[in-house]
């Protein structure tokens, strides 16, 4: 049985707090265990008679506002009558940080592997989780995991919408990584701060981090360096913006996109049912993981093809030794811009910035080796003799033929692209890269890599 954690009211605006009394209206609840399957359980309900608190297994309700116990519960409410334990949850989100798996597929990996269900079961809806239960899952434990670190209980509202329900609490923990940035902000290692001893005793250091200049992320509107959110992931403009769709897209052209007017647009329908281009989209699904492996036919809601005018670019800044420091929030932003928007304070800004497409801006950053070699005619003195790797002897090893750092991580890092909304996306992508750094800087402990935090000085401007 699914009792709450307490027998006496324990709100600290209850009078009285006296012994809980069962409701009676208990519940026939599935709940998914990791090691023992799809089990059956009876989900019971507390209510104070004074307060008018209702007491649930995560939460308590009062005055519409759900408010979750402290700590990490064993089991995890995703929908009225479905719990998912933590450990299921784990490996889910280990699934989409390894495995790169949509909530889709997380949910028939159970199914097929570890429901332990029999034939008659199998087919019941009751044992089955789908993607809204694998995400609202990862949802709150997440929430729950960023509202122990930060001491303060989490939040919700208890009416309306399941979908809608924990937006707010995604906005503001999106707004505070935007603000402080992930944990490993002040990240330092030996792998990314490299020490040369001088001449004459003395010893200086050199930290760096590599930045890929990737357009990955998700939609955004079609209007250069608007951030105003999408009403829907398949919309091209914003509200604000929405009378931009009757305008022709092709750039110069403001004529409204009428019959007649329509060449292109017609072209790239008889082109989407051409047999080579239907090739070409087979070619690239063999690359990424489908969004449902068990029927692919099925209407895509997460990983879909999308245009690459309509995403927010997103370039991770991205230290040698594989720790994500920040969440990435640029809008069509250039290398400088970057890096004063993400290292504002001169304690935090690396003495090296390693850029993909750094030539571009010409403010004379080193390019990873690769671009350097293989991106540009050997004529190009822009890239070949301002941006030249070489030039910058602190990235070479005492050698003089290796790297200290490695240049390529960026590129070995930015391989996340899921349509979501706004709110969702950068949810996800907040997680994902506080879990990766996790097992990064566990494997610099392994390695007695040293890895720990850089003491930040913060002055007051006026």
């Amino acid at each position: 049985m699914l009792y709450p954690p307490v027998r006496v009211c324990d709100r600290t605006y209850c009078m009285w707090q006296r012994l809980l009394h069962d409701r009676g209206d208990h519940k026939q609840v599935s709940v998914f265990t990791l090691d023992r399957g799809v089990r059956e359980a009876l989900y019971v309900n507390l209510l104070c008679y004074d307060c008018r608190t209702t007491y649930h297994h995560n939460y308590v309700v009062h005055g519409g506002v759900r408010t979750y116990y402290a700590g990490i519960p064993e089991v995890i409410q995703v929908a009225k009558s479905k719990f998912i334990c933590r450990h299921v949850l784990s490996l889910f989100t280990t699934l989409s940080l390894l495995l790169w798996t949509s909530t889709t597929n997380a949910g028939h990996v159970y199914h097929e592997a570890l429901s332990l269900l029999d034939d008659v079961d199998r087919v019941d809806a009751a044992y089955r989780l789908h993607a809204e239960h694998v995400w609202d899952g990862f949802t709150v434990l997440a929430l729950l995991r960023d509202a122990g670190e930060h001491g303060f209980p989490l939040c919700v509202p208890h009416s309306g919408q399941q979908k809608d329900r924990f937006v707010l609490a995604m906005e503001e923990r999106n707004a505070r990584m935007r603000c402080a940035g992930q944990p490993e902000y002040p990240h330092w290692c030996t792998r990314c701060h490299c020490r040369f001893d001088h001449a004459d005793g003395g010893a200086s250091y050199v930290d760096a981090v590599v930045c890929d200049g990737i357009q990955i992320g998700r939609s955004c509107c079609r209007v250069a360096h608007c951030v105003n959110p999408l009403a829907s992931t398949q919309d091209h403009y914003c509200l604000a913006h929405r009378s931009r769709s009757l305008v022709c897209v092709i750039d110069g052209c403001e004529d409204h996109a009428e019959e007649g007017h329509r060449a292109v647009e017609d072209r790239y329908q008889m082109m989407d049912k051409a047999a080579f281009h239907l090739g070409a989209r087979l070619q690239r699904s063999q690359v990424a993981q489908p969004s449902d492996s068990v029927n692919p036919s099925a209407p895509v809601d997460e990983a879909v093809e999308l245009d690459l005018a309509d995403l927010e670019e997103l370039a991770f800044p991205i230290t040698p030794a594989s720790s994500v420091p920040l969440t990435p929030a640029f809008f069509n932003a250039s290398t400088q811009e970057l890096i004063e928007q993400k290292f504002p304070h001169s304690d935090t800004r690396p003495r090296m910035v390693i850029f993909n497409n750094g030539c571009r801006d010409l403010i004379g950053l080193p390019v990873d080796v690769f671009h350097w070699k293989c991106k540009h005619k050997q004529s190009d003195d822009a890239c070949s003799v301002h941006c030249n790797p070489y030039n910058f002897p602190n990235l070479l090893n005492p050698d003089g033929r290796t790297w200290y750092f490695n240049m390529s991580i960026a590129k070995q890092t930015n391989a996340i692209v899921r349509e979501m909304t706004a709110v969702k996306y950068d949810f996800f992508l907040d997680e994902m890269i506080k879990q990766r750094n996790c097992l990064t800087c566990e494997r610099l402990n392994a390695h007695s890599d040293l890895p720990g935090y850089r003491h930040i000085r913060l002055t007051r401007t006026s």
